[in-house]
């Protein structure tokens, strides 16, 4: 056999070798940059339904709030309206005016409460229903993060 064609083939043999192995490489690369960009277009898919999801959670949320301001608004308006008829209801009479009231009367109607005694009272409900709205709305935002957990 001739050593220079011996030689030839082993070159050969060795190119076809390393080209093999330069192909398996650039096959190998190429898989990866598609597995690379198939991951990420699912990261961007998942990411956008973290965010759909996120700007439901805060829509919801402040639905809560619109109808805690809303409860709350509403209840300012009956109070002054409750506070505007106060102005026809009479004072609470002092000392010896107290004393000639008829003693026959053994307890009243909200129809008979002086204007203080009313305005009192008018303070102190309006003071419950704001602590009822603040409980409802803790209450409505406290079983959406429950929800949201589940």
């Amino acid at each position: 056999m001739n050593p220079w064609a011996f030689l030839g083939g082993l070159v050969l043999a060795v190119a076809a070798f390393f080209y093999g192995q330069h192909i398996g490489e650039q096959a190998i690369k190429l898989e990866m940059a598609d597995q690379r960009a198939n991951a990420s277009e699912n990261a961007r898919h998942v990411e956008a339904g973290f965010r759909a999801k996120e700007r439901a959670n805060a829509q919801t949320m402040a639905d809560i709030e619109k109808k805690a301001r809303d409860e709350q608004k509403a209840l300012s308006d009956q109070l002054a309206a409750a506070h505007r008829e106060l102005r026809n209801r009479p004072e609470r009479p002092t000392g010896d005016a107290m004393s000639k009231s008829p003693s026959g009367q053994l307890g009243c109607t909200g129809a008979q409460l002086y204007r203080q005694d009313l305005a009192f009272l008018l303070g102190e409900a309006a003071r419950a229903d704001g602590l009822r709205i603040a409980l409802s709305r803790c209450q409505a935002a406290y079983d959406e993060a429950v929800r949201l957990t589940n």
